[in-house]
């Protein structure tokens, strides 16, 4: 089985690689003894075709995690991988390939995946990495987190807020998203802020909800005077 979990937004996409982790560590391998996560950026075909050859005894079934793959520098790599999925024979291993530097760009009625490097620059994917996001993108799997508007952030924000035990007021959802942008990694770190100020400062048991006055007191905003 191959995930592809791709796009912008890694806070979320991390949350989902975080989840798919612990729910096999939890239920199939609680020791991790066929956990291997490899740094796709650096390693060899060799290394990846050695780590997801069939199973050992150590376990049934392996979860094996590749990590931004497509902003490796051997250019024969996505070939080789194309080719070697394709082909590859089913067997009980879980191969995730988890992406942070592609995003999906509309334009005007088609939509394509761009590499985003360190600087922020957008350019298209090359021949050969393309046919491999192609393929990957196709899987039965495959997730794309790209950033989320505002009023998705806001809702978002709300729903985490909740799994958290708290509570936060749309308006207050909508003021934290506006400051912030749609960073989730800063966004998380704000409202784990608010939530912790808010369960420490109530007086009576049960969730405070955070209010618009406390995003305003407690959230510096991404910008300068």
């Amino acid at each position: 089985m191959i995930i592809f979990l791709y796009g912008q937004d890694s806070f979320r996409s991390r949350l989902k690689l975080n989840e798919l982790k612990d729910k096999y560590l939890r239920e199939v391998d609680k020791l991790g003894s066929g956990l291997k996560v490899i740094n796709g950026a650096k390693a060899s075909f060799a290394d990846i075709a050695a780590a997801v050859s069939p199973s050992s005894l150590l376990s049934k079934k392996r979860l094996i995690i590749i990590e931004d793959i497509f902003i490796n520098k051997d250019k024969l790599i996505f070939e080789k991988l194309s080719e070697y999925f394709k082909n590859k024979e089913s067997d009980d291993n879980i191969i995730i390939i988890w992406e942070s530097n592609i995003k999906i760009k509309k334009f005007k009625s088609t939509s394509a995946p761009l590499l985003v490097d360190g600087s922020g620059q957008e350019k298209p994917l090359l021949k050969k990495p393309a046919e491999l996001f192609k393929f990957l993108s196709a899987q039965k799997y495959a997730y794309n987190f790209n950033l989320l508007s505002n009023t998705e952030s806001a809702n978002w924000v709300k729903q985490q807020a909740a799994l958290r035990g708290g509570k936060i007021s749309a308006r207050a959802a909508e003021l934290l998203v506006g400051l912030v942008g749609s960073d989730g990694w800063q966004i998380n770190n704000e409202l784990a802020k608010l939530l912790s100020y808010k369960m420490a400062s109530r007086l009576t048991p049960g969730g405070a909800e955070i209010e618009i006055e406390d995003v305003k007191n407690l959230v510096r905003g991404n910008f300068s005077e």
